[in-house]
């Protein structure tokens, strides 16, 4: 099943493109500004996307240790089965 991705991130993104954009086409920029706002938006971009990369490595992890976890209680409660079972 595929995860849906928040729509809060992506207006968020859309967002600051926008007003990123009206900055730019309002004060008619020269090109030292225009290279100014687009270092800025990188920069941006660069940072939020590290952090979701976190993210998703430590909910990756997160996910494997307990799908290991229940498939190691599953193997233990079957070994105790056949270790009680009554002949």
């Amino acid at each position: 099943m595929a995860k849906k991705i928040p729509q809060k991130k992506l207006s968020k993104r859309t967002e600051y493109c926008k007003s990123l954009a009206d900055k730019i086409h309002r004060i008619n920029p020269t090109l030292i500004q225009v290279e100014s706002a687009m270092h800025d938006l990188w920069a941006v971009a660069y940072k939020e996307g590290y952090r979701e990369a976190i993210s998703d490595i430590k909910n990756f992890r997160d996910c494997k240790e307990k799908i290991l976890f229940n498939d190691f209680q599953r193997l233990r409660e079957t070994i105790d089965d056949k270790i009680h079972q009554k002949k």
